[in-house]
């Protein structure tokens, strides 16, 4: 209703830039991280996000590749 389908060049954007976004996002994170570390010798809350956005892009990866991998292996046969 408020949204279109989006074309194949429209998601393959899509997934570029959100990509691009967290890359940057992270060096951020790390970069305040590095920096309230050496001024107060304390991780701080930056890291922890950061870590808990890396955990949750690697295993959302990690499931939706063996889920098409599971789809898809009927297909090959």
């Amino acid at each position: 209703m408020f949204f279109r389908n989006m074309t194949e060049e429209e998601k393959r954007n899509s997934t570029k830039a959100s990509g691009t976004a967290f890359s940057i996002l992270l060096i951020v994170l790390l970069g305040h991280s590095v920096y309230t570390y050496v001024q107060s010798s304390e991780t701080g809350a930056s890291f922890t996000i950061m870590l808990v956005g890396v955990a949750v892009y690697f295993g959302s990866d990690f499931l939706y590749n063996m889920r098409s991998k599971w789809r898809n292996r009927g297909e090959k046969e």
